[in-house]
């Protein structure tokens, strides 16, 4: 076989590469095509991503305005009506969003969409600019005094009614045989009206921080029923004294400590200064009934209208939105300061200067209120105060502890809140004593204002 001479290897050549070209394009267009799907798979799957934590975000905000929403519901606080309803469409999938060039819409903008429908259709019948449901809100603030930071100054007034009914049997004598008095028994009967006037003004400086101021205003009257002397059931007689005075002046402020999330509970810490504006108890004099044949009854010349000390009270309260509830607790502490007068006897001829240290106070409770509608709630609480021994000290003596001065007063208390208007709202409120050193009942009304 000859070697192919020089004229036919343009011949091979060509043919050569008629063969291979086609082969070279062939790999390099799958070449070029297999880049760049794999960047774009690439690219749809990071956008899928992000759409996916965008998506996240919202949720997450969504939820945190629907947990805002409540407490506004409540407290008055939430996010008032947001921009108008969004147009923006995020899914998970696809990397657009409606909207226009000139203005793109960001995904996070569903988080600012309105409370729900009717809900701002019963504020924007009243005329409300907040959330509706703050009546639980009012119910809470006027019947435990915890502040919901809603309003900018409210001033409330209201008058409460008290009624005491207190017996007591003296026995004086000795017994016989374990068994038989011998000696006199009095029964005496104590019963006492009060009539209280507040005057309150709440300002909220802040989103956690308020202060108010109370005026109290009290008439106090007192029948003291007794049997005449050598216990004789048919010499009952009564006498009657009555007061009326400024009490206690008392002011507070309160905070309320950040949350980690909106879930979490409310925290309000307070501190409470009392001072002794009122008529005191101590120094008052008793005198003899003007009933000639009952030589057995002694009334007081007046009636005190405060505690004569000052004190300050340190609680922390909490609160719980489940809507249309909220559940609330406290627990406080009260501190009576020492306080010396310039009499502290109780007889007409003896005049005992002296010191009083009062006994410090425990108070706690816990309770709800219920939004029956828009306008109405109802709330039902628990309230137990236990104080300690109070003790006197004669100038120049030692303390003498006072026995049965401790106290342990429970009472379940009831109200029921109704909205007169945006601005105007009112509180009713009926208390029961379930022991015998708490009231026997007690009975008010408060007209909050808001401005």
């Amino acid at each position: 076989m000859k070697p192919p001479t020089s004229g036919s290897f343009p011949v091979f050549l060509l043919a050569t590469s008629l063969g291979v070209l086609p082969a070279f394009g062939w790999c390099a267009d799958a070449v070029a095509e297999s880049g760049p799907a794999t960047a774009s798979q690439r690219a749809t799957s990071e956008q899928a991503q992000t759409v996916q934590r965008l998506q996240q975000r919202v949720d997450r905000l969504e939820r945190q305005l629907n947990d805002n929403a409540k407490l506004g519901a409540i407290s008055g606080r939430g996010p008032g009506p947001g921009p108008g309803p969004v147009t923006s469409e995020v899914t998970a999938g696809s990397s657009t969003t409606v909207g226009t060039p000139d203005a793109p819409v960001d995904a996070r903008a569903s988080a600012n969409r309105p409370p729900a429908p009717e809900r701002l259709a019963a504020a924007s019948a009243t005329g409300a600019t907040g959330p509706v449901g703050s009546v639980q809100g009012t119910a809470i603030t006027s019947t435990q005094g915890i502040p919901l930071f809603e309003n900018r100054f409210s001033f409330e007034q209201g008058l409460t009614y008290t009624h005491y009914d207190k017996r007591s049997l003296v026995l004086s004598g000795f017994l016989a045989l374990d068994a038989i008095l011998l000696g006199k028994v009095n029964l005496q009967q104590i019963r006492t009206d009060q009539f209280q006037y507040d005057l309150t003004g709440r300002w909220n400086l802040s989103e956690q921080f308020s202060a108010d101021v109370n005026l109290p205003v009290v008439y106090r009257n007192s029948t003291y029923i007794s049997p005449g002397a050598g216990s004789s059931a048919s010499a009952f007689s009564d006498g009657s004294i009555n007061s009326k005075s400024v009490g206690d002046i008392n002011a507070g402020v309160y905070f309320q400590l950040p949350k980690r999330a909106p879930s979490d509970l409310d925290w309000i810490v307070s501190t409470r200064l009392k001072a002794p504006t009122g008529r005191d108890p101590f120094g008052i004099k008793l005198r003899e009934n003007t009933d000639p044949n009952n030589n057995n009854l002694l009334i007081p010349t007046r009636q005190p209208t405060g505690n004569g000390v000052w004190a300050t009270t340190f609680g922390m309260s909490m609160l719980k939105v489940t809507d249309p509830m909220v559940l609330f607790a406290n627990l406080g502490y009260t501190y009576n300061f020492k306080r010396g007068f310039s009499d502290l006897s109780s007889s007409l001829t003896t005049s005992t200067p002296g010191d009083v240290k009062l006994g410090n106070v425990w108070s706690l409770g816990a309770g709800f209120a219920l939004a029956l509608n828009e306008k109405t709630s109802v709330s039902f609480s628990y309230a137990q105060s236990l104080q300690q021994v109070s003790r006197l000290r004669p100038d120049g003596g030692n303390w003498v502890r006072q026995v049965g001065s401790d106290s342990n007063s429970v009472s379940f208390n009831t109200g029921l809140t109704h909205q007169l208007t945006p601005r105007l709202s009112m509180v009713g409120t009926v208390s029961m004593g379930l022991t015998p050193d708490a009231p026997d009942v007690s009975v008010g009304v408060k007209f909050p204002y808001s401005f």
